[in-house]
């Protein structure tokens, strides 16, 4: 079955992305990362570091999409867990012959120009997952800039 190579982060749905970056970096002391806009998402996101770990803060950018609906359905919180994996697209193909339940038959572009795909929360015990095959050119540089839009 597919190897993780380790946590990418923990997703977290908010009301407000700017409030939340605050209470995050004033309460847990959180370095912001970098701020995104993922169109193709729906989202505008922030990512900050809380002891070495990446907490991904994501406001939707309609309320009428679905991940807006989503929010307004079930409330800010804890969204999902998030892997890196070597190949998503091997990941995604490994899933598909084991029947495991994917939201996402194909990878889909994702923050900071990497590839991700999530699996349905009945294939991981109610948990949403998503499995995030990094931007290689930025791994491989070592390369964090902080980017506003996309």
């Amino acid at each position: 079955m597919a190897t993780m190579r380790a946590l990418d982060h923990i997703a977290i749905a908010v009301l407000d992305l700017d409030a939340a970056v605050t209470q995050y970096r004033e309460r847990l002391g959180a370095n912001l990362i970098e701020t995104e806009t993922v169109e193709s998402q729906g989202v505008r996101l922030a990512k900050l570091d809380v002891g070495g770990v990446t907490i991904e803060l994501f406001q939707a950018l309609d309320p009428e999409s679905r991940i807006g609906r989503s929010i307004a359905k079930r409330g800010a919180g804890i969204h999902h867990l998030a892997f890196a994996v070597d190949d998503v697209d091997a990941t995604l193909e490994e899933y598909r012959e084991a029947a495991v339940p994917l939201v996402d038959e194909h990878a889909r572009p994702g923050s900071a120009n990497s590839r991700v795909a999530f699996l349905r929360p009945e294939a991981l015990a109610g948990a949403l997952v998503e499995v995030v095959e990094p931007d290689r050119a930025k791994s491989e540089t070592g390369n964090s800039e902080e980017s506003e839009g996309s």
